[in-house]
């Protein structure tokens, strides 16, 4: 296939940040929590407090994989360009597939993720052709093969990290049986950083003891899903789905 430069300044923008939610737990409430846990230490910043809950906050979200973590977008791929580049809120891209209107009868073929190395190996095409592959390059950007000749509608599922708390009333966008875990866990890395060896060995048996009893997010959300389900996108298709019923 031809060379594709790789060229983070000439990517396209992709996947902007979403709105925040409402209705969750406030900073205010667990940054008390905190002070309370540390023993009412007197000699703890606000802002040094808030940096080892922002630090816990990223990595409870991460290892219990919560579905409010999950989201999908579409962006329209530009034609002649192959490079996009999406939010840095944006963890890991886990899934592109490229939408077809419903009018036209086409699946909407879900794109083969591979490596880089991988796209290269594949030889040119005489015709043009949707996207049928793509690669993560980096922390942010896409890489999507064959090159776009048109606009495209293409759905990315991903994986997002949480913003960063600033405000004592900015919102954590966690339930409330998850708060005691952001607590454990900040209270070891807070005791780990005042170099508190033995207070923070203690804390961090008990983060982990939290974090073994907790059932996944995620496959409490798949109980009672089918397996798996596409919508008719044509007569023929719906024919065939009324005979088996």
């Amino acid at each position: 296939m031809p060379y594709l430069a790789i060229n983070p300044a000439a990517a396209s923008p992709v996947l902007p940040i979403t709105a925040v939610p409402s209705g969750y737990p406030q900073l205010f409430n667990t940054y008390e929590e905190v002070i309370f846990r540390l023993g009412n230490r007197l000699d703890l910043g606000q802002a040094q407090i808030v940096r080892w809950i922002n630090e816990a906050y990223r990595e409870v979200a991460w290892l219990l994989d919560l579905e409010s973590y999950r989201g999908s977008g579409v962006f329209v791929t530009v034609p002649g360009q192959h490079l996009y580049q999406h939010g840095s809120h944006i963890r890991v891209v886990s899934k592109l597939t490229v939408d077809y209107p419903a009018s036209q009868g086409y699946e909407a073929p879900c794109m083969n993720k591979i490596t880089l190395e991988d796209i290269r190996l594949i030889p040119a095409y005489d015709q043009p052709l949707e996207p049928r592959v793509w690669a993560p390059y980096g922390s942010r950007l896409i890489v999507v093969y064959p090159v776009p000749t048109i606009a495209h509608n293409i759905v990315a599922d991903f994986r997002t990290r949480p913003r960063e708390l600033a405000n004592l009333f900015d919102s954590i966008i966690l339930e409330p049986e998850h708060m005691e875990g952001l607590i454990l866990c900040t209270r070891a890395k807070a005791f780990s950083a005042l170099q508190e060896y033995g207070p923070a060995a203690q804390a961090q048996n008990e983060w982990i003891s939290w974090l073994r009893t907790r059932p996944s997010d995620a496959a409490q959300q798949d109980e009672g899903r089918v397996s798996r389900m596409y919508p008719a996108r044509s007569q023929r298709q719906k024919n065939r789905s009324n005979r088996r019923m």
